[in-house]
C-alpha cells in the first residue's frame, strides 16, 4: 500500500523484483491520505490508510506499508486477519543480514 501516488510505480517495481515467482503483489493507494498528513490531519491520513488495509486483507495474504508515514497507523491495524508488514523494519531487517554476512 502506497499513501502518494508517484511512489506506486517504484513500489511495485521493487515488490515484483523481490516476491517469488509464484506470487501475485497488489499495490494500492490509500487516497487521500498522504495529503491528509500533508496539512496536518494524522487521524483522517490513519483512517484511510486503515480502511485501504482492511479492503486489502479481504483479498491478500499479507499486507505492506511502504512508507514510513504510514507507521503510525499500525497500531489500528492489529486486528487484521492477516500480517502487517512494514518497509522501515523489512528494510532494517535486510540491512542487519547484509551486515552479519559480512562479518
Amino acid at each position: 500500500m502506497v499513501t502518494f501516488e508517484p511512489t506506486l510505480r517504484s513500489v511495485k517495481a521493487v515488490l515484483e523484483n523481490l516476491k517469488p515467482a509464484t506470487a501475485k503483489a497488489d499495490i494500492r493507494l490509500a487516497g487521500g491520505a498522504f495529503e491528509a498528513l500533508a496539512r496536518g490531519d494524522a487521524e483522517t491520513h490513519n483512517r484511510l490508510v486503515c480502511e485501504c488495509a482492511e479492503a486489502l486483507a479481504k483479498e491478500c495474504d499479507a499486507i505492506v506499508l511502504s512508507q514510513m508515514s504510514q507507521i503510525r497507523a499500525l497500531p489500528f491495524l492489529e486486528n487484521l486477519r492477516v500480517p502487517v508488514l512494514t518497509t522501515p523494519a523489512l528494510s532494517m531487517e535486510a540491512l542487519l543480514e547484509i551486515i552479519k554476512n559480512k562479518k
